[in-house]
């Protein structure tokens, strides 16, 4: 449980730059999206969706057991996400964003592990 709780934190904590001079950590773009400017061309871009339904999952696995395979693609699709943050990163030379994503992904590959000694 406190492993999926550090994964749900670590991916809020990604940070994001682009344009000029704008910034923003994932979570101040999540509250952005789902309670500034909520509307459904907002919502129902891919990349939102995912993970909104990604990051549903994992809360409520906090609270509920949800079936393991369900569990796994939703990180799969968060890290997917965190990947495409880490690329940008990298190609860009935004340093911040290239090293914002290595908490999760340092969690997530503890969450692999722990699920493939699970089986």
């Amino acid at each position: 449980m406190k492993l999926k709780f550090f994964l749900l934190i670590s991916f809020f904590l990604c940070y994001l730059e682009w344009g000029h001079g704008h910034s923003a950590f994932l979570f101040q773009v999540a509250y952005t999206i789902f309670f500034e400017k909520l509307s459904v061309t907002n919502f129902f871009h891919p990349l939102v969706f995912g993970s909104f339904l990604a990051l549903l999952v994992l809360i409520i696995s906090l609270f509920a057991n949800i079936h393991q395979k369900i569990e796994r693609i939703a990180v799969i699709l968060l890290t997917l996400l965190v990947v495409f943050f880490l690329f940008i990163g990298v190609i860009s030379l935004q340093y911040k964003v290239a090293l914002s994503t290595f908490p999760y992904l340092f969690f997530a590959n503890y969450y692999f592990k722990n699920a493939s000694k699970a089986k």
